[in-house]
Order: C-alpha cells, then sequence, then structure tokens
C-alpha cells in the first residue's frame, strides 16, 4: 500500500469520529421491538437533521410519539446523546411538553444502541435498547 493510500485511509477514518459524521449516520428510520406488561410494541424513530420523531405502535395502532432535537458529543470514547425541546405529537398526552434526557450511544453497522442510567446525575435505573435501521423495501 502507498503512504498516500495509507494516508487518505487515516484521514478518512479520522474524519468519520466526529459528532458530524454521526449526525449523518443517524439520518433515516430505525425500529425496535419492546414488551411491556406482555404487550408488544414496535417502537419506530425517524432521524431528519437534528430531530428525532419517536412513534409507539401497538399493532398498526400509534399510541403515542414525540419529537425531540438533539445533539452529541464525544468524551474520550464515551458518545453522548442529547435529547431536548421535547413535545408529545400524538397519543393522550399531545401537546406537552417532555424533559430532556442524554444516554450513552453507539453505532455499529445497521444498530443503534443506547444505555440510559449511566451518566452522573441521572435518576433513570439502567436500561438499554438496540434499534435496527429500516432498510428501504
Amino acid at each position: 500500500m502507498s503512504a498516500l493510500a495509507i494516508l487518505s485511509f487515516c484521514l478518512v477514518s479520522a474524519a468519520a469520529e466526529t459528532p458530524e459524521a454521526d449526525v449523518a449516520r443517524m439520518q433515516g428510520a430505525w425500529q425496535m421491538a419492546a414488551m411491556q406488561n406482555g404487550v408488544a410494541f414496535r417502537i419506530v424513530k425517524v432521524v431528519a437533521d437534528q430531530t428525532t420523531t419517536v412513534s409507539v405502535y401497538r399493532g398498526d395502532e400509534l399510541v403515542q410519539q414525540h419529537k425531540s432535537e438533539f445533539e452529541l458529543q464525544f468524551t474520550g470514547d464515551v458518545r453522548i446523546f442529547h435529547y431536548k425541546n421535547s413535545v408529545m405529537t400524538a397519543g393522550p398526552d399531545k401537546g406537552k411538553p417532555r424533559p430532556g434526557g442524554r444516554y450513552i450511544y453507539r453505532l455499529e453497522n445497521d444498530k443503534w444502541i443506547g444505555v440510559f442510567g449511566l451518566l452522573e446525575g441521572e435518576t433513570r435505573p439502567l436500561f438499554v435498547e438496540q434499534f435496527e435501521r429500516v432498510l428501504p423495501p
């Protein structure tokens, strides 16, 4: 491999390790399945620019939805997702604000893994979620 090829690879790898690069990788639709009290739900997260819309479905019925702005922070090897200015856009609490928050995340291939409850000051219990990218049909 030539020195120029090695240098190009290193520059591309370094450029991919930025919050802006992660925002670009997050664009599009993601989904995961969840169970609560024996009821199955499908959660869909759609990222457009620096906003997320999270929709919760029971079967084909939309039961709640909220929209938030977000920003990313890198602290060493730890990546933090901050969500803010969140509001309910569907469901019984439509129009009501939601509290902001943050969690540690990792993007791995077509998976978005979030870990809540590990950052200092969080009151939420430890919780892990894993979304998978929704690929076009």
